[in-house]
């Protein structure tokens, strides 16, 4: 394994060298990686007043010179022969591997050679035309015949760019549908972080955290800054409302626009059944009936509509906030963040699954003179929109639904209500006329006399 035996006094070295490591750095026992770590920095010539480190260079550079003397007599006699010879029995589908095989025989000006054997049977030959030239070959009866030709090494170049402009295509296209789902990953992540934080977390850097780097990071230093993280990450509650309220505004504009065609004659308008579906989406909005909505668009029209019914969202919103905050503060940013993250995590969760099956559908569209890629970027982003939408109705709807209860009967710590309390795997009702298709589920509530109201599972 080694070119050589080490003398005694190089193996006497080594071993002070080792004695002094085990004295100076602990008699206990160290891992593969730590070990390696400190001795490539001992084998290095960069200056240190580690005792272990020297002692063990010094050991080092006497193993060195002792086996340059072998290797180096041994390069001398392979230079004179001629160098390195590389034989290849086959060229590789990518040209780079084999350049990497003709410069093994001529490193760092090192004289060398290189020979390919290649078979007319080979799968480069066979795939891109090797069977022309051995039926060639068999016409003129040319049998076990070595056949060198610059026409062959050039067509065999040209056999090599194709498979590799083949293979190039694969991963570009890859990598265009990767993108589409890459662009999609990062603008949830970011609805997302707008949940978790209103202002951008920082790690505290060890300066300000210790008063100066530590020299050991120990279980409680550790523990300490990911406590100040956690508290430096906490989400604002205006920031949390602001988004609340955008997810209020934008629902009641997906349920208007789902109940009302602006090309329709007004007197022929649902708003019966707009005014079931508000009630069934908040509570806070059973006192609007048809009569209220026909008075806003008589005067307004279809906007007439969308502005009263998101004034009633946001004021329902906020009173309804008002109300979980008063049976204990800080209970509503909680459920607000825990209702994001659920809902985000759960349907992003489906949405790869769903479009997993689109990338996989969208090449047949290929029979139809379509680009795959573009109907694959038309249905990616449809599921993307339906599925943010779909998250943000859920969770203003789970926070209109939500009732906290508390978790023992004199406990006075409250904590959210599962699923049945309008909790985060609660569903938004479908748009449709307002009327709901199943039994309204039970609401908990807080105390007795609290308003039940619920929709479709």
């Amino acid at each position: 394994m080694f070119p050589c035996e080490l003398s005694a006094a190089t193996q006497a070295l080594l071993t002070d060298a080792i004695a002094t490591a085990g004295k100076e750095w602990g008699e206990r026992s160290v891992d593969a990686l730590d070990a390696e770590e400190r001795l490539s920095f001992a084998c290095e010539k960069a200056p240190t007043t580690d005792v272990a480190a020297l002692a063990l260079r010094g050991a080092f550079n006497a193993i060195e010179a002792e086996f340059k003397k072998v290797t180096g007599a041994e390069k001398i006699e392979v230079v004179a022969i001629g160098g390195l010879h590389v034989v290849g029995t086959e060229r590789h589908e990518s040209r780079r591997v084999d350049n990497q095989l003709r410069g093994r025989a001529g490193r760092q000006g090192d004289p060398g050679s290189t020979r390919y054997f290649l078979s007319l049977e080979d799968n480069l030959f066979r795939i891109f035309g090797g069977d022309k030239i051995q039926n060639l070959m068999s016409v003129f009866r040319v049998e076990d015949m070595p056949i060198e030709s610059g026409m062959l090494t050039q067509s065999l170049d040209q056999a090599q760019k194709k498979v590799e402009t083949y293979f190039y295509d694969i991963r570009k296209q890859l990598f265009d549908y990767d993108a589409v789902l890459n662009s999609q990953r990062e603008k949830l992540y970011f609805e997302r972080r707008r949940a978790l934080k209103g202002t951008s977390p920082h790690f505290p850097s060890p300066a300000s955290t210790f008063g100066g780097c530590p020299p050991v990071i120990t279980q409680a230093t550790l523990r300490k800054a990911l406590t100040l993280f956690w508290q430096n990450s906490k989400a604002d509650p205006e920031d949390l409302q602001r988004l609340m309220l955008e997810y209020a505004e934008q629902t009641v504009d997906d349920i208007v626009a789902a109940n009302l065609d602006p090309s329709v004659e007004q007197s022929e308008w649902p708003l019966e059944g707009l005014a079931n579906k508000m009630a069934q989406y908040c509570y806070f909005m059973e006192d609007i009936d048809e009569a209220d909505l026909r008075d806003k668009a008589n005067k307004g029209g279809a906007d007439g509509v969308r502005d009263y019914l998101v004034k009633r969202g946001r004021d329902a919103y906020l009173t309804k906030r008002a109300e979980v905050e008063a049976t204990q503060p800080g209970l509503m940013d909680e459920a607000e963040k825990y209702f994001v993250l659920t809902q985000t995590d759960n349907l992003w969760k489906q949405h790869l699954q769903a479009i997993k099956f689109v990338q996989q559908a969208v090449g047949l569209r290929g029979y139809a003179q379509k680009d795959p890629l573009i109907e694959y970027k038309l249905e990616g982003y449809n599921l993307f929109v339906e599925m943010m939408a779909q998250i943000r109705r859920n969770v203003i709807y789970s926070v209109y639904q939500f009732q906290p209860k508390a978790a023992k009967a004199n406990a006075p710590t409250l904590v959210p209500a599962t699923a049945s309390a309008g909790g985060a795997d609660g569903e938004f009702p479908e748009m449709g006329d307002g009327k709901p298709s199943e039994e309204p589920k039970e609401m908990a509530v807080a105390s007795k006399g609290s308003r039940k109201k619920g929709g479709k599972k």
